[in-house]
Order: structure tokens, then C-alpha cells, then sequence
């Protein structure tokens, strides 16, 4: 049974358009561990773009969007939340195809890829400049 079967998440046709309007998506480089975040007051998805540079994983990046997204959506759906990776949110990630689990470890947490992915987001940041 799904969750819009279980009535945990509203029936999408309830929805208001204007509920619905996605995040705007910004780019960041940095050389942090984390790979996207969802910030609800400023209604937008950061990428960490010195990650995908280093690991060139198009597959994790698509992901990270899909995770950052549903985080969006639990804002919009389910103000009452309690924890952002909690029942709510992997209900969504389950309604949009997504098993396993809410989050994932970053595969660069050795000491070479986070200089690498610390040099990138430095050379990206150089680049921008020009």
C-alpha cells in the first residue's frame, strides 16, 4: 500500500498550483561534505558542484537533485513534519521511485578526495572570476 493510499501524504489534484512552484537550483562549490541541501526559507536546492567534478558521478548527482527535491515537497505537503529524513520524506522518495535509504555517505571522505574536491571547488571559484 502506498502512502497516498494510506492517507499520510495529501492527494496531489488537492494541491494548490501555486503550492507546487519548484525551488530555484543554485550551484555551489565547496569543498564541504555535503552534496545538495534544501534550504525552505529561501525556497531552494544547493548542489555542490566541486563534488560532481571530482567524482563525476552523473547517477548520485540525479539523486541528490530527486533527494533535494522531495525535501521541497515534504515543506510544501507535510508542514507538520518532525525530522526531515523521517516517515514523510521517504514516503515521498518512495512515490517518486526511490527505495534504500534517505541519505547517503560521501564516498570522498578520504584524505585525497577531499582535496580534490577542496582544489576544484577552489578552481571553479578562480574560473568564475574570469
Amino acid at each position: 500500500m502506498g502512502a497516498l493510499e494510506l492517507g499520510l501524504l495529501p492527494n496531489p489534484a488537492s494541491i494548490p498550483a501555486n503550492k507546487l512552484i519548484p525551488p530555484s537550483l543554485d550551484c555551489h562549490y565547496t569543498k564541504t561534505q555535503y552534496l545538495g541541501r534544501f534550504h525552505a526559507r529561501e525556497w531552494k536546492v544547493e548542489i555542490n558542484l566541486a563534488y560532481y567534478v571530482v567524482m563525476q558521478d552523473k547517477e548520485q548527482l540525479d539523486d541528490t537533485i530527486a533527494h533535494e527535491l522531495a525535501h521541497s515537497l515534504q515543506w510544501k505537503l507535510c508542514p507538520q513534519f518532525k525530522d526531515w529524513h523521517g516517515k514523510e520524506f521517504r514516503q515521498i522518495m518512495a512515490a517518486i521511485g526511490y527505495k534504500g535509504r534517505a541519505t547517503v555517505s560521501t564516498p570522498y571522505r578520504t584524505k585525497d578526495k577531499v582535496a580534490a574536491v577542496a582544489k576544484a571547488a577552489k578552481d571553479i571559484q578562480l574560473l568564475s572570476l574570469l
